[in-house]
């Protein structure tokens, strides 16, 4: 079933011959970003969704969170349900953290998961998810990654050039 779901996911996303910038979301830009070369990547319905590799070791969604930046603690709680919806109880969570730019500003909370699967064993998920915050906007986007131990370790750089090329779109 994995190797169905696999197959039809990356049917959806074209393959990036170099490092490409993209403009999220599409039509009225917030934020720019960009895709490291190689990774496959796809943008509908409001969400940008790219892999990087066949395995899906590392995936990254963007997408607008429903809370607005007024609402920091509600906008949190739906970064959680969503995960706890997929992992329950095989989720923790670290501490939050802030950071950011100059024109933007992020909310990090960093959680790993471990679950047991019938031809894996146990397997341990690691979840970078960026609450991201504008000076001039009260819109909040979730740009989120997610991956397996061994696409962590594999992709680890590309995703922290990711995160080091947000900036507010001009």
């Amino acid at each position: 079933m994995k190797t169905l779901i696999t197959a039809a996911f990356l049917l959806t996303l074209p393959i990036l011959g170099n490092a490409e910038e993209v403009a999220y979301p599409e039509g009225n830009p917030l934020m720019t970003l960009t895709i490291p070369e190689g990774w496959r990547s796809h943008q509908e319905d409001g969400v940008l969704s790219a892999a990087a590799s066949e395995e899906l070791d590392m995936l990254l969604v963007v997408r607008p969170l429903e809370a607005t930046k007024k609402q920091g603690s509600e906008a949190l709680a739906e970064v959680k349900a969503a995960l706890d919806k997929v992992y329950g109880d095989a989720i923790e969570y670290d501490k939050l953290e802030e950071g950011g730019t100059e024109n933007l500003g992020f909310y990090i909370l960093n959680s790993t998961a471990k679950t047991q699967t019938a031809d894996e064993g146990e397997t341990t998920s690691y979840i970078n998810s960026l609450i991201v915050t504008f000076p001039d906007s009260d819109q909040l986007l979730l740009v989120q990654f997610l991956a397996t131990e061994a696409g962590s370790k594999k992709h680890g750089e590309a995703l922290g050039e990711v995160v080091a090329s947000l900036k507010k779109a001009e």
